[in-house]
């Protein structure tokens, strides 16, 4: 039960658009998470002040995008100034202090927040002191654009091969990383791969740094009228609006058992990452994206 009521806050976290509903998930996630310290869940402890600290995220990017005559729409008098700003941030119980440090977690680069994140759970303990002390060190995160130097293991290009007879394109990519992915063209950092049309079949390991991520899916999104068939390997940040967005469209997910160790340019491993993978199927063959991907992990199918 604690479980569900964990992935339905999540997905109302990407779905909120207010700071009134930012704070509302914010404020139950806490007492969620001091009702599992009484009965000594620390799984579920953990798993609700990990909700607190997005939802007090969300509301610190709402506070940063909303202008100030905005804040109040409800108000008869539109505020104008810093004045109005803490008049609505009294009235929904939230001090000029606590809405500062919102903020700051909302300049924090998503895949950062992520992996901090990640790492935070696993050592059992999740502080907002802890992400803002970690703002500034490098993100846990992978891809095949050649900027960070890390590819993706031949195991799983082997995989998508087989599914879709082959890669035709590799719009996120480099000539080191192709040597494994092995496909017909691919684009560079400097080619602008979100510049170019998307055909045949396609495998996408964007980069993880936001915006790119979200722009290399939504361009996928738009690109499969043009495609036969795509995979896609990204971390399952399955709240954000992008995960979102590869979720609603694939046809089947593969969510392997343990964290992918990516190669870097040695061609030695990496260490796991402080984050999972999910690798996405649009296509029409799922029998064979299943039988070629189950080994890796659990295979979600669309009902």
């Amino acid at each position: 039960m604690e479980l569900v009521k964990y992935e339905a806050m999540k997905i109302a976290i990407a779905e909120c658009h207010t700071m009134d509903e930012a704070k509302n998930i914010r404020d139950k996630s806490e007492a969620l998470a001091v009702y599992a310290k009484q009965i000594q869940d620390r799984k579920a402890e953990i798993q609700f002040a990990e909700i607190r600290l997005r939802a007090e995220r969300r509301f610190g990017e709402i506070s940063k995008e909303i202008p100030r005559s905005r804040i109040n729409e409800h108000s008869a008098t539109p505020p104008n100034g810093e004045r109005q700003k803490v008049e609505v941030l009294e009235s929904l119980g939230v001090s000029t202090q606590a809405a500062s440090r919102y903020e700051k977690l909302a300049q924090i680069p998503e895949e950062k927040i992520e992996s901090i994140v990640a790492s935070a759970v696993e050592a059992g303990e999740l502080k907002l002191r802890q992400i803002l002390q970690n703002q500034s060190s490098g993100p846990h995160v992978t891809n095949n654009s050649g900027e960070n130097e890390w590819y993706t293991p031949a195991v799983y290009l082997d995989a998508a091969r087989h599914v879709m007879g082959g890669i035709d394109l590799d719009p996120a990519s480099c000539a080191l990383a192709n040597e494994t992915v092995r496909a017909a063209q691919y684009f560079t950092k400097e080619d602008s791969g979100l510049s170019h049309r998307w055909d045949g079949a396609v495998w996408l390991n964007p980069p993880y740094a936001q915006p790119l991520i979200g722009q290399f899916v939504d361009k996928l999104r738009l690109e499969l009228p043009n495609i036969d068939a795509a995979i896609t390997l990204t971390n399952n940040a399955t709240e954000t609006t992008w995960g979102q967005s590869l979720i609603h469209h694939c046809q089947v997910i593969c969510f392997p058992a343990g964290r992918i160790k990516f190669i870097d340019k040695t061609g030695a491993k990496s260490g796991a990452p402080l984050q999972g993978q999910m690798i996405c199927y649009f296509g029409a063959d799922v029998d064979s994206f299943t039988s070629a991907f189950c080994g890796f992990g659990q295979i979600l199918h669309r009902w």
